[in-house]
């Protein structure tokens, strides 16, 4: 693990830095608790993982992906896989819920085993590291219809609230629209019309479309009652199906 995921070799020499021989010893404490059983495989890779050593690699989505592989798997990203991953990765999912994927894989497993280690198991607790698929969903929220990246603590409100069932995923978005993070926009009603588009049918307006809601809301017709149209659309509908939702 410490090879791997350290990406450096260790190499006991008069000259060896103070820093090497801190890694020797993490790696001969790591591998003391796994022979006694005092540590899972688990265990011991979040420590590697997560260590501030790790984090200061700086590594993208990408190569954290390829490290995670050849530590846990032993082997190079197939293709299908490393997108898989990736996918979550990219579109809000984090990097914690990614590693228990990997650590709690039947190919650590056997890994494991192989060395005669208890493999473990990974606890996430956060309502965001629940469903892949629902956190993705109130990230693609966030993206399209306030402009940015979710903040976890957002992530965690909706994504608990929804699997609460106080919300479900039609009333959560159309809380993003009624948020006064997004009135406070203060968007014109074509720039309006847009985002709805975005939002909830996943594609920019079409002429005729953005004509048809602005001659809408010239005759009085309010935003709120546009919003029920995207909000009730089949478009969205099917956008919600991807992601396993209702």
């Amino acid at each position: 693990l410490y090879f791997t995921t350290c990406g450096e070799k260790i190499y006991i020499n008069e000259a060896i830095k103070p820093s090497k021989i801190n890694g020797l010893r993490r790696l001969s404490n790591a591998y003391d608790l796994l022979v006694k059983g005092e540590r899972t495989g688990a265990e011991v890779g979040q420590g590697f993982v997560f260590s501030t050593e790790f984090k200061e690699r700086n590594l993208g989505n990408p190569e954290f992906t390829e490290v995670l592989y050849n530590t846990f798997m032993d082997r190079n990203a197939d293709a299908g896989g490393k997108t898989y991953w990736l996918n979550m990765l990219d579109n809000g999912v984090s990097r914690e819920f990614v590693f228990k994927g990997f650590v709690e894989s039947t190919e650590y497993a056997s890994l494991c085993k192989h060395y005669g280690i208890v493999t473990g198991s990974y606890v996430l607790n956060e309502p965001r590291n629940q469903n892949a698929s629902l956190t993705m969903f109130v990230n693609r929220l966030y993206a399209k219809a306030l402009g940015r990246t979710a903040e976890v603590e957002g992530l965690d409100y909706f994504t608990g609230e929804i699997m609460a069932g106080n919300l479900n995923p039609v009333q959560a978005a159309q809380n993003f629209i009624s948020s006064p993070e997004f009135k406070s926009k203060n968007l014109s009603d074509s720039e309006y019309v847009k985002v709805l588009y975005r939002t909830f049918m996943g594609r920019e307006s079409d002429q005729d479309g953005l004509d048809y809601h602005m001659e809408r809301l010239k005759n009085k017709v309010s935003r709120e009652e546009i919003l029920l149209g995207f909000v009730n659309s089949q478009e969205f509908n099917d956008i919600m199906n991807s992601f396993g939702l209702r």
